[in-house]
């Protein structure tokens, strides 16, 4: 780039030459067991520079090798001890570049609860760098991510993925952090604080122990004063206050069916024929609130007239 301009007598112009190989094409079964760092390819092509007004023209031969990314992370899985929210636990991570001659750049992801310290970097031939993972839980619980690492080639295209899984339980929580801005800050305010865990440090923890929520009245203890006294009782007087409840549901709902039964019993037939459970006096005529009948009609508003001389009602 430019693939075509103008130069002006005694004028020097840079062009940009940009070389992309293709990707290696991974192969499977027996033939992955063949050492990826011996994968090479050589590239070359002749470019012709030419001046249409003069009819001049130029060759310019360019050459280029491709090579296969060879970069290896010590783990694969970080777990961490038991952390407190509020503070932080370290381990390292180291990532190498193999290659004799091509460097590499690496750059991570971000997840909740970890940190990854430096985020990225560049790697040259056969050298490798110490990356420090931080665990800093924000809350109570198991946490568990994954890094992914993209590698980057000598032009910036992806050339390899790799990922780490992190994991860390946090089952207490610890103090605030003191947030100091503005003209209180100073370098020991942003200088970072490693505690990098010992190697023993998961040994030690129990894996019988499962995490248990504190309670919310443990954990914030209620306010004791006049107000919350006055409507605060022990067992035995909150058990009389529920025993009274169930007494005085009993009794509503006693005189309810009561109410009930004297209603249908009022309406029913044996209030009408004067049996026991009706009217007390036997005769519902003697009843004040009892709406009495024509005598043509006689019981139960059926005609007499209608029945055949001796036949009744049973």
């Amino acid at each position: 780039e430019p693939a075509e301009g103008k130069v002006a007598p005694f004028e020097q112009l840079s062009v940009v030459v940009k070389y992309h190989p293709p990707r290696f094409e991974v192969a499977k079964g027996f033939k992955s067991k063949v050492d990826v760092l011996a994968q090479r390819e050589e590239h070359e092509v002749t470019v012709l520079v030419t001046n249409p007004d003069e009819s001049q023209s130029t060759n310019l031969k360019l050459s280029g090798r491709a090579v296969f990314p060879a970069v290896t992370f010590s783990e694969h899985e970080l777990y961490f001890a038991n952390t407190q929210t509020g503070k932080n636990t370290e381990l390292q991570l180291v990532i190498k570049n193999h290659h004799d001659e091509l460097p590499v750049t690496f750059r991570s992801t971000r997840v909740a609860h970890f940190r990854c310290r430096p985020a990225s970097g560049r790697l040259l031939p056969l050298q490798s760098t110490q990356v420090i993972v931080s665990f800093m839980p924000n809350q109570l619980g198991k946490h568990k991510n994954t890094f992914t690492f993209e590698i980057l080639g000598a032009s910036g295209q992806p050339v390899g993925r790799a990922s780490v899984m992190v994991a860390g339980t946090c089952d207490m929580e610890g103090p605030k952090k003191k947030l100091i801005g503005g003209t209180a800050a100073t370098d020991e305010t942003f200088k970072p604080d490693f505690n990098f865990q010992a190697p023993d440090a998961l040994a030690k923890q129990t894996s019988k122990n499962t995490f248990v929520r504190q309670k919310h009245w443990v954990k914030h203890e209620p306010e004791v004063n006049e107000n919350t006294a006055k409507y605060t009782v022990d067992a035995s007087r909150m058990a009389a206050i529920d025993a009274n409840k169930q007494k005085y549901g009993d009794f509503l709902k006693q005189q309810y069916e009561l109410r009930n039964e004297i209603h249908t019993l009022a309406e029913g037939r044996d209030f009408a024929l004067g049996v026991e459970g009706g009217a007390p006096s036997g005769d519902p005529r003697d009843d004040p609130d009892y709406a009495k009948p024509a005598t043509e009609l006689g019981l139960f508003g059926m005609p007499i007239g209608a029945y055949p001389p001796g036949v009744g009602l049973r």
